[in-house]
């Protein structure tokens, strides 16, 4: 079964959030990973359906139950590593996600956020990792 069956182009739009206090673009839809523009960042986030949908978790790989959506980022997200071993998932507060009731362009984004390697939560890496 092929998970991911949106491709993205320059007219399609997505909600702008603010993640760790930074604005990246989050859609509903599962995106090919061969679709994210050279040098962007793609994550999945879990939701909590028990709890209004809030958003979970971010992980790198697929999210195969409770997948709430993709988030498109110039700047990667550090995960937690814990006893030598980088994690792949990374458990959100309620604090660190933020709608802002807008839209962008794809292109839009890109040309405003150029692509930077310094991690969204940086000073957040004592986070909770599953």
């Amino acid at each position: 079964m092929n998970l991911y069956s949106y491709t993205l182009s320059d007219d399609n739009t997505m909600e702008v959030i603010n993640l760790f206090n930074n604005p990246v673009l989050f859609t509903t839809k599962r995106i090919k990973p061969s679709a994210i523009p050279n040098g962007y960042f793609r994550y999945e986030v879990r939701g909590d359906f028990q709890n209004n949908f809030e958003p979970y978790e971010i992980s790198r790989g697929p999210i195969l139950s409770n997948f709430l959506g993709t988030i498109i980022s110039n700047k990667p997200i550090q995960f937690p590593i814990i006893k030598k071993v980088n994690k792949t998932n990374l458990l959100l507060n309620e604090n660190d996600w933020k709608f802002t009731n807008t839209d962008a362009f794809i292109n839009e984004y890109l040309l405003d956020h150029p692509i930077n390697m310094i991690p969204l939560n940086s000073s957040k890496l004592n986070r909770k990792a599953v």
